[in-house]
């Protein structure tokens, strides 16, 4: 059975089943993941998958459930069971399906499917890891070794069919390329990595430009300095504000904020950031690696400006949160076939500035660039900031030494208000970016 009549076929049995809203989310698709390391393969796994999940909703309460079992004898099993959840789970009134289905067509120009891709022979994509590899080993002499450089991509199918008349469908494909390398200088070993991700293959960063660019970031690593505790301006690479900004994200949730789970829960439309502060949401953008024509409820995408100038405009929402909020779903409902719908940004970039990152640098005279952050440093209830960190420090507008095992903190309140520049070097690689931010200043803890 096709699968779009498939679940149809299984809509119209939850319905006679007792259910008063039903839905059935499928995927189907493909993963393909290469692995190298000191020129040799490392890892080659193709899997397949495929799999559903059906949610229905009998008097506001919620039955959930999924398979990749896709025989008749195994669904008639699984509609019995999401059927039976749902009569004894608890009533919720903000349960069911997106009141905000509008029947307007989907967008079919988001260029997300690389049409070439299954074209492309596997052999040629171990060269593309091999390439990143050597790349990074004959750039400098002090690359003595790597973690591997992986090679990654998915071709994905995903169907939406639901009670209220949605019959959606699109194809999606992601691909990514890693490099990780090691510097050693003197008994020291530094590693650090750099990657790109996009939809499409011919999008991707030269592999020779991904390699340089991971032994770069290692070996401008070595030799490196502690530093005496202090308040001082700190600038986050592109990289690291990518980071920051994926933090923020969990703030403007609307799961998060309908709980009072966030430090932003109650400031929405109020200034809470510098005029610099311009972030979007994007799901609508032609070749996104977050692009989709439509959400994991049915709901259509949107192009969404969260913070204006400073001002949070609006958090992100799936169709539980939005009438937990009184308001209407934003189109950022996430999920696989094995989950009910999250919420996610779609892709989430801080607006680009007009600042060279250079220029950035030479406005401190004492200061520090961050070029890595290791683990989750934000707490987004409190809205407290620390997070161990290491860069560059810069001294009279200048990049001089290597800086690590540091602590960078404060509020990310403080932090918002405190964006004095922002370059003008966003790059979108990954679903959420960045440029180049200046925050007037946080403290360092060193020594």
């Amino acid at each position: 059975m096709e699968y779009r009549e498939l679940c149809s076929d299984l809509i119209n049995k939850l319905l006679k089943g007792g259910a008063d809203q039903a839905e059935v989310y499928l995927e189907e698709g493909k993963d393909l993941q290469i692995r190298v390391r000191k020129g040799e393969l490392d890892v080659l796994k193709q899997t397949r998958t495929k799999g559903l999940g059906l949610r229905v909703f009998t008097q506001n309460k919620l039955g959930f459930s999924y398979t990749s079992d896709f025989t008749p004898e195994s669904l008639e099993e699984l509609l019995k069971k999401t059927i039976f959840i749902a009569r004894t789970s608890s009533r919720d009134e903000f349960n069911g399906l997106p009141d905000n289905t509008e029947a307007a067509s989907l967008k079919t120009d988001l260029k997300i499917y690389d049409n070439h891709l299954q074209e492309f022979p596997t052999e040629m994509k171990i060269e593309l890891v091999k390439r990143v590899e050597n790349a990074a080993f004959e750039f400098d002499p002090r690359i003595t070794n790597t973690d591997g450089s992986e090679y990654g991509d998915s071709q994905t199918r995903y169907y939406l069919v639901n009670s209220a008349g949605g019959n959606l469908e699109f194809e999606k494909t992601n691909v990514s390329l890693v490099c990780s390398t090691i510097a050693e200088k003197d008994g020291e070993k530094r590693s650090n990595y750099f990657w790109d991700f996009k939809s499409l293959l011919e999008d991707l960063d030269p592999p020779e430009k991904i390699g340089q660019t991971a032994a770069q970031r290692a070996l401008r690593m070595l030799g490196s300095q502690k530093i005496k505790t202090q308040k001082v301006p700190i600038v986050f690479d592109s990289i690291t504000a990518s980071g920051f900004l994926s933090g923020l994200s969990y703030g403007v949730n609307g799961g998060l904020a309908s709980k009072n789970s966030t430090f932003l829960a109650e400031k929405l439309n109020q200034k809470i950031g510098s005029d610099l502060l311009t972030i979007w949401d994007d799901g609508t953008m032609p070749k996104g690696v977050g692009s989709r024509p439509f959400d994991g409820e049915g709901v259509l995408t949107q192009r969404i400006k969260v913070f204006e100038k400073g001002i949070l405009k609006t958090f992100l929402h799936n169709s539980y949160s939005a009438r937990k909020m009184k308001t209407l779903s934003t189109g950022n409902a996430s999920r696989g076939y094995n989950s009910i719908p999250q919420i996610s940004a779609s892709n989430l970039y801080l607006e680009n500035g007009k600042t060279n990152p250079e220029d950035i640098i030479q406005s401190i005279k004492n200061g520090f660039l961050v070029t890595d952050l290791a683990g989750f440093g934000m707490d987004i209830v409190s809205g407290n900031f620390s997070q161990m960190a290491e860069g560059i420090w810069i001294e009279n507008g200048e990049l001089t030494y290597p800086v690590s095992q540091v602590t960078i903190a404060g509020t990310i309140l403080d932090m918002l208000k405190g964006i004095e520049l922002v370059g003008n070097d966003l790059v979108l690689r990954g679903s959420i970016c960045s440029p180049t931010i200046k925050f007037s200043e946080m403290v360092v803890s060193g020594k």
